[in-house]
């Protein structure tokens, strides 16, 4: 994406508005059939990460969650609301069997796109349930094509969650995502934050957690839409076939989206007007001042205490 990657300079702080804000989110009906006979494939994905990979991210954050104590007082949220938030979303138990494995495999597709809602990586559910590796594999692989300074916004449907466990055992150069957590805020996809907990929302809502302005993290349901046609093709289509397929369709929508960039900025230009119009209209109705309302939004996301027992997540 031209609009993210063609910086001359990197750094800005992330809770200020990061370098760059991407998305990521999960599509189950992407799954396939399990049998048929799988071909040797001859096409090099440019956006999907090998399943091996991704495998190898997930045995490194199970050993790094079970082999060190948990730091509770990094948490930007109670035990309770968690907990709460995590029984909304059954993609929050990451052992919840959302798919039936013995019938399908890959069990689904996620994705992340940039602000811009242009495709930057993918990756296959092996799993019965959408666990953290998947998303934690690609936000590293970004991280490689980035400079050491850039920083970086995600929005994902259960932002809280995945933030919480990075929290809980990652430190400067050690944990998820090693020296590079500072460098990394998180929030909740816009639509999907006013499913959580109250304290959740006031902490998560990229609406009112500072660094992402109006960005949704929701461009992943409209590249969803632009692969329907896709799901009953690929059911029972070859996995190699099916990547191949998948591959090129987000390469597609992603050379799209840059043709029509400048249509995208002059959009959200509009709403960017709009919405200051309403904001300041807002306060004006309050009666308030713009220190005091910033005041009372400060307290309500200062961090809450959570309970030192030691075990993680």
């Amino acid at each position: 994406c031209p609009a993210c990657f063609a910086q001359k300079t990197w750094g800005r702080p992330a809770d200020g508005g990061p370098d760059i804000i991407v998305c990521a989110d999960g599509n189950r009906q992407l799954r396939r059939f399990r049998g048929g006979v799988d071909i040797t494939s001859v096409y090099e994905p440019e956006i999907f990460m090998t399943t091996d990979a991704v495998d190898a991210i997930g045995q490194e954050m199970t050993r790094l969650k079970t082999g060190r104590p948990a730091d509770h007082s990094a948490a930007r949220l109670s035990a309770e609301a968690l907990e709460r938030c995590k029984r909304s979303f059954k993609v929050a138990d990451e052992d919840a069997a959302i798919v039936n494995e013995h019938l399908f495999d890959p069990t689904g597709v996620v994705v992340l796109l940039c602000r811009h809602d242009i495709p930057l990586f993918a990756c296959d559910i092996t799993t019965p349930g959408e666990q953290q590796k998947y998303v934690v594999a690609m936000l590293l692989e970004l991280m490689k094509e980035l400079p050491n300074t850039a920083t970086i916004g995600l929005l994902y449907d259960i932002g809280c969650q995945l933030d919480h466990s990075c929290r809980l055992v990652s430190r400067t150069a050690y944990g998820y995502l090693g020296d590079a957590l500072p460098r990394v805020i998180m929030g909740c996809s816009v639509l999907h934050a006013y499913g959580h907990e109250w304290s959740c929302q006031v902490a998560y809502n990229p609406r009112r957690r500072e660094g992402f302005g109006l960005s949704d993290g929701e461009g992943s349901e409209r590249v969803w839409s632009r692969t329907r046609r896709e799901i009953p093709i690929l059911r029972r289509a070859d996995k190699s076939c099916r990547v191949m397929a998948l591959d090129r369709k987000f390469r597609h929508c992603g050379e799209t989206m840059k043709e029509h960039l400048g249509r995208w900025f002059n959009q959200k230009r509009k709403l960017l007007s709009f919405q200051r119009q309403r904001a300041t209209q807002l306060q004006q109705d309050s009666g308030m001042s713009a220190a005091e309302l910033a005041q009372q939004h400060r307290l309500q996301v200062a961090p809450r205490e959570t309970e030192q027992t030691g075990k993680c997540q």
